[in-house]
């Protein structure tokens, strides 16, 4: 998914909540990104502000964190979450394998009630 896709996604998803919280506009869009999701976060901005021209979410700050990698050992079949590497820490085997990595999770909107 290009950047221009995920920022059309997310003012969908952003434009149906705020109508159906009955919000004037938007001030800020808190968005959480899978780890491996590939993204440029400067052109993801940039067609955020692009797409919502014209929507509840004109103007509207994105705010992107990237979250953690839950992974599991083939070894063990321990489950964690990782910010970097892919050992177990469980039982220290190099073979891990990544479980999603690719949410798109809106995490926060806030806005100003018409």
């Amino acid at each position: 998914m290009t950047e221009r896709e995920l920022a059309n996604r997310v003012v969908d998803l952003v434009d149906e909540t705020a109508y159906q919280q009955h919000a004037a506009r938007v001030t800020v869009v808190r968005l959480g990104i899978g780890s491996r999701r590939k993204f440029d976060l400067p052109t993801l901005t940039e067609e955020f502000q692009r797409v919502s021209r014209g929507t509840v979410a004109e103007g509207a700050r994105l705010d992107v964190h990237v979250l953690t990698q839950h992974r599991r050992c083939r070894a063990c079949g321990f489950e964690f979450d990782t910010v970097a590497g892919e050992e177990c820490p469980e039982c220290g085997a190099p073979r891990t394998r990544p479980i999603g990595g690719e949410e798109l999770r809106i995490e926060q909107i806030e806005w100003l009630q018409s």
